[in-house]
């Protein structure tokens, strides 16, 4: 007798659980949406030589700041080891006198940062060449970027896992 009660009461139980739920016949069918996005797992081999140099360089008498701003354009480029629009702008007042200090302020698609740059002495062998050192605020990382690395440190295609 004692096996009848234990299996009628693990019986109720059973059926108050399902039937508590509410939600199993609701005829609700759709799924609840994942809490977040997979990110893509394969990275293809990139183009090995792009052109990371910025377009419309400036003349070889442009003056200074011109230069300059190129300079960290192509700076720009080369951090993000992947071709993009970008800008940089420099205040108009920059001096190519040694130890002075500026930030500059360069885009890469958007991305806006600044560089810090002090003004170094010019070269013994032209009066044209001024020295600097540009640190930027931030660092850019790209897919194409990280894709370089990989590919370029390890000489061979990755296994596919497809």
């Amino acid at each position: 007798m004692r096996m009848k009660i234990i299996a009628a009461v693990g019986l109720v139980g059973l059926l108050a659980t399902g039937c508590a739920d509410g939600g199993a016949d609701s005829g609700d069918d759709t799924e609840a949406a994942p809490a977040s996005t997979p990110l893509p797992q394969r990275l293809d081999q990139p183009d090995t030589d792009p052109e990371l140099e910025p377009t419309a360089s400036p003349a070889a008498d442009a003056p200074f700041v011109d230069q300059l701003e190129y300079e960290l354009r192509a700076k720009t480029l080369k951090m993000a080891a992947a071709q993009g629009a970008t800008t940089a702008k420099c205040p108009d007042d920059v001096r190519s006198k040694s130890g002075e200090q500026i930030t500059c302020t360069a885009t890469y698609d958007d991305l806006k940062l600044d560089w810090y740059v002090t003004i170094g002495d010019s070269a013994a062998w032209s009066d044209n060449y001024v020295q600097y050192e540009a640190s930027p605020s931030t660092g850019i990382l790209t897919r194409d970027g990280v894709a370089k690395l990989l590919f370029g440190n390890y000489r061979r295609l990755p296994a596919s896992t497809s």
